[in-house]
């Protein structure tokens, strides 16, 4: 019976058959379980206000924590939501950390991927930087480059000129 009624909301409030699998489903089938018969669900207006503002609270005092620890480790948590094309709501959570070191971060990051839910990734920026530089030594490259600067000091060296390329480009020209 009860498994009948549980299967009715998750169809048909369109509720991902595998969000079964969450351990806040799970809490609330046995929290529902230990207050027994004549348990009252809360209205949406509690959900919304009462025990919205209940969680807000307690992330908050989470993220505190995480905070003082930012001082000691000198990484910063980042987060990234989004919409997928199903419309469903996806946030990404990822710890920053600055820094130099490559092989400490390799190292790190080889570690943090033995959690199941965490993966490492290189820095972005670094490797299309490095990239660049590579690309950047090819002659054929490096030939345009050089002739691009010289046409590009020409310009900032000549006022007139400057302020007609700003007219024209709508803007500052790349250096």
């Amino acid at each position: 019976m009860m498994g009948r009624l549980i299967n009715k909301f998750f169809i048909y409030d369109s509720v991902a058959p595998n969000k079964a699998n969450s351990h806040h489903f799970k809490n609330m089938i046995i929290g529902a379980q230990q207050a027994g018969m004549g348990i009252e669900p809360p209205s949406p207006y509690e959900i919304k206000n009462k025990y919205l503002e209940m969680e807000y609270k307690d992330m908050e005092a989470y993220v505190n924590q995480q905070r003082e620890k930012w001082k000691t480790y000198g990484c910063t948590i980042m987060s990234d939501g989004w919409t997928g094309p199903t419309r469903l709501s996806i946030i990404n959570f990822m710890v920053y950390s600055k820094g130099n070191n490559g092989s400490m971060f390799v190292k790190a990051g080889k570690l943090l991927m033995k959690k199941c839910n965490l993966y490492w990734t290189s820095c972005l920026t670094h490797c299309i930087d490095l990239m660049f530089e590579d690309i950047g030594k090819r002659s054929s490259v490096a030939e345009v480059i050089c002739n691009v600067r010289k046409i590009t000091n020409f310009i900032y060296n000549h006022g007139w000129l400057f302020a007609e390329m700003r007219k024209y480009c709508g803007g500052d020209i790349v250096q």
